[in-house]
C-alpha cells in the first residue's frame, strides 16, 4: 500500500504547489454607471439624463464639474489591480475662443446620486439628486459647494486636452490604480471621480465628453489578476450538514465578503427552477438603494446561484429574479439585480457538483432614503383652490377623496400621510417618496395631483395591486396585493375603499340582494408575522356594486398602516373615507388606483360564493351549500 500513498501524496503537493498558475490576468472593460455634471451657474439643477459630461468654465461664466462612477462588483474580491485606463471622447466644444486645459480626476470621499433631468443646463433637481449645492438634494449637502472638498487634494490622473471634436483621451497612472485597487477591496468607499479642468478661471475652457447616455460613451479598462482558487480540499472530515440545508432554515445575511459556504453534505431541496444539485440557502436584507452582486467567484468547484423576490420558501419562476451557471469564462456564478427589502438566494452546483465556497455579497448604491408618501386620487380640498372632477367624462361630479394633508385651512379631512421614517413595510415592490401631494419636491419628478390642470393619478410608484379587478355588480369580490415587508414580525393594518356609486368621494353603503355594500370594501384587514421580503396577500370577500349607467372608471383606495382606521380625521365631514390622522401614519404606503373593473362574475365558476356569510370563500362554504343541498334536494 505504501507506493500508492506516497503516489497520491506527491500529486496532492503537485496540485497545491502549481494551483496559482491557473490565476491568469484579465481585463474588465466598464462603462459609468452613473455619471453627471453640476453647474456653478445652475447651482439647483441636476443634468443626469444629458448625453454629455461637462467640465470647466462655460461662456455665461458657470463652472461645471463632472461626476462618474463605475461597479467594479464584476471583478472578483481579492483581486490584484495592476492597471487602470479611463478612455472618454470629446462631443461638445465651445463654438469660439476654446481655451485648451489640462483636465484632472480626482477620488471622491462621499456618495452622491446621478438624477435624471437634461439639457444643456440641467434642469431643477428632485430630492435626492447631485447637484453644484447638494449630493443629493434635500438630504445632503456638499461640505461646500462644487464637491472640491469632498474629494481628495491630490489629482489621481491628468490629461491635456484641445479643441478637437470627437478626440479620444485617456486617463491613467499609479494613483488611479490605486483608487480602483481600493474600491475592488472596498466597495463601500466607491464614490467614483470628480472631473475639473486647470482653467476653471477662464471663460470658455469647459468641454463635453460622452456620457453614458452616448454612443460614444467612455470606458474603464481594468487589468487584474484574481485571487488564486482555494486548494482542493484534503481528505480530512467532511462537516454536518448546515442548517441553512433547508429553505425554511435560510440564513440571515447582508453584505459579506468571502464567507465560507460548504454543500458537500448538502441535500437538494426546493423548485429545481435554477438548480436539481445539493443546495443551501440564505435569506439577504438589502443594505441600500441600488444594485446587489451576489457572487461566488474564487470558491472550488462549479457552482450555480439563484435569486428570488422575498424570502419565502418554495418560489416560483415568477419569484424568480435571476440563474447564473458560469459567469464570464470561469465556472463560479454571479447575479446582479436590483436590491428589495428581502431576497432568497440558493447556493448548489453544475450537475450533481458540491464542494466548498465563498460567498460574497455587496449592495452599490445610496442608504434607503425616508420615504414620505401620500395617495394620488382627485381633491378638491387643494393648496391651488382649484375644483377637481372625479370623472374625466363628467366633470360635475366633484372630487371629495382626501389626498392633499395641508391644503393650508387647517381644518380637514386630511389625506393619509406615511412618514416612514424608517422604512419597515410598503404596498408592491417601489415606493415614491413625496412632501405633499400636490406642491413640493417628489421623487418621481411630477406632483401626485395637478389640481390646475385637473390631473391625478401621477405617482409611479403605486404598484401593490395587479390591474384589471373583477368586481361583480352585487357579487362578491377579493383583491390580490403585494406587500414588501423590511422587518419582519411588525403588526399591520390593510383597508380599501372603492367609489362604487361613481360620486366622488368613498363616504357610502349602497344596497344588494346580498346585503350592504359599503365602500369601505375592506375594513381592518389585520396582517402579522410576515417575513422579510415580498408577501402576496389577498383580501377577505367583500360585495361590490356598479352605478347603472355611471362612469366605467372607478376610483380605489389601498392603505397600508401600523395601526388600523379608526373613522379618519373629520368624521361624518364629506370626503372623509379614506383620510389619515392628522397626526399622519409612521410607516406604510397609500396606493390609489384609477381603472375599469370586470364586472362580469361567477360565469366560470357559478357556485363560488360566500355561503356561510363570513365574508370569505373557502372550504366552509363547500361544506355549508353541501348542507343546504340534503336539505333542499330529494
Amino acid at each position: 500500500m505504501k507506493p500508492h500513498i506516497n503516489i497520491l501524496l506527491c500529486n496532492l503537493c503537485l496540485a497545491v504547489l502549481f494551483w496559482p498558475l491557473s490565476c491568469l490576468a484579465e481585463v474588465a472593460n466598464l462603462s459609468a454607471t452613473e455619471d453627471t455634471f453640476i453647474n456653478g451657474g445652475r447651482p439647483n439643477n441636476n443634468a443626469g439624463r444629458t448625453s454629455w459630461v461637462s467640465a470647466g468654465r462655460d461662456g455665461t461664466g458657470g463652472v461645471r464639474r463632472g461626476l462618474l462612477r463605475f461597479n467594479l462588483s464584476s471583478i472578483p474580491a481579492g483581486s490584484t489591480v495592476t492597471s487602470a485606463e479611463l478612455q472618454m471622447t470629446v462631443t461638445r466644444v465651445p463654438g469660439s475662443s476654446p481655451v485648451n486645459s489640462t483636465f484632472d480626476l480626482f477620488r471622491l470621499l462621499a456618495s452622491w446620486s446621478e438624477g435624471d433631468k437634461g439639457g444643456n443646463n440641467g434642469a431643477s433637481a428632485s430630492t435626492g439628486q447631485a447637484t453644484w449645492n447638494d449630493r443629493m438634494r434635500g438630504t445632503a449637502s456638499w461640505t461646500t459647494p462644487g464637491a472640491k472638498n469632498n474629494a481628495i487634494a491630490t489629482a489621481s490622473a491628468s490629461t491635456a486636452v484641445t479643441a478637437a471634436r470627437n478626440a479620444r483621451y485617456s486617463w491613467t497612472g499609479s494613483r488611479m490604480t490605486d483608487d480602483v485597487q481600493l474600491w475592488v477591496d472596498n466597495q463601500s468607499q466607491n464614490f467614483g471621480w470628480l472631473l475639473t479642468s486647470r482653467a476653471e478661471s477662464s471663460s470658455r475652457s469647459v468641454r463635453g465628453f460622452a456620457s453614458r447616455e452616448s454612443s460614444s460613451r467612455g470606458m474603464l479598462m481594468v487589468n487584474y489578476t484574481p485571487p488564486p482558487p482555494p486548494p482542493p480540499p484534503p481528505n480530512g472530515p467532511i462537516p454536518d450538514p448546515a442548517e441553512n440545508d433547508d429553505c425554511f432554515n435560510a440564513s440571515p445575511v447582508g453584505d459579506v465578503m468571502n464567507l465560507p459556504v460548504d454543500t458537500r453534505e448538502a441535500t437538494f431541496d426546493g423548485p429545481g427552477l435554477c438548480m436539481t444539485s445539493p443546495n443551501i440557502w440564505y435569506c439577504y436584507t438589502a443594505s441600500c438603494t441600488g444594485d446587489v452582486t451576489v457572487s461566488l467567484l474564487g470558491s472550488g468547484f462549479d457552482t450555480k446561484l439563484a435569486a428570488y423576490n422575498g424570502c419565502g420558501c418554495n418560489p416560483t419562476s415568477n419569484n424568480m429574479i435571476e440563474c447564473n451557471d458560469d459567469f464570464g469564462s470561469g465556472l463560479q456564478s454571479q447575479v446582479t439585480f436590483t436590491a428589495i427589502a428581502g431576497n432568497l438566494i440558493e447556493i448548489g452546483g453544475f450537475g450533481p457538483a458540491t464542494g466548498q465556497g465563498v460567498l460574497t455579497i455587496s449592495c452599490e448604491g445610496a442608504v434607503s432614503p425616508q420615504e414620505p408618501d401620500l395617495g394620488d386620487a382627485s381633491d378638491s380640498t387643494n393648496n391651488f383652490g382649484r375644483i377637481m372632477g372625479a370623472y374625466p367624462f363628467l366633470p360635475s361630479i366633484t372630487a371629495h377623496y382626501p389626498t392633499v394633508f395641508d391644503d393650508g385651512s387647517g381644518v380637514g379631512p386630511y389625506g393619509p400621510v406615511h412618514l416612514n421614517s424608517q422604512v419597515v413595510a410598503y404596498l408592491g415592490k417601489n415606493i415614491t417618496s413625496e412632501s405633499e401631494a400636490d406642491i413640493g419636491p417628489d421623487e418621481d419628478g411630477e406632483n401626485n395631483i395637478r389640481p390646475s390642470v385637473n390631473r391625478a393619478n401621477g405617482d409611479d410608484g403605486d404598484d401593490g395591486v395587479a390591474l384589471p379587478l373583477n368586481l361583480p355588480d352585487c357579487g362578491w369580490a377579493t383583491i390580490d396585493y403585494e406587500v414588501t415587508v423590511v422587518t419582519p414580525g411588525t403588526d399591520l393594518w390593510v383597508n380599501v375603499w372603492l367609489d362604487f356609486n361613481r360620486d366622488g368621494d368613498w363616504d357610502d353603503t349602497v344596497d344588494c340582494p346580498g346585503g350592504p355594500a359599503p365602500e369601505w370594501a375592506v375594513q381592518n384587514q389585520y396582517l402579522f408575522n410576515l417575513p422579510t421580503g415580498l408577501n402576496q396577500i389577498s383580501t377577505p370577500g367583500f360585495l361590490s356594486w356598479h352605478r347603472l349607467n355611471g362612469p366605467e372608471e372607478i376610483w380605489m383606495r389601498i392603505t397600508l398602516a401600523e395601526q388600523p382606521w379608526r373613522g379618519g380625521s373629520n368624521p361624518g365631514d364629506l370626503g372623509n373615507a379614506g383620510s389619515g390622522p392628522q397626526t399622519k401614519y409612521e410607516i406604510g404606503e397609500t396606493e390609489d388606483y384609477f381603472f375599469v373593473p370586470d364586472e362580469t362574475g361567477g360565469d366560470d365558476c357559478p357556485l363560488c360564493k360566500d355561503v356561510d356569510g363570513n365574508g370569505v370563500i373557502d372550504l366552509q362554504d363547500l361544506i355549508a351549500l353541501l348542507g343546504e343541498w340534503l336539505e333542499t334536494c330529494p
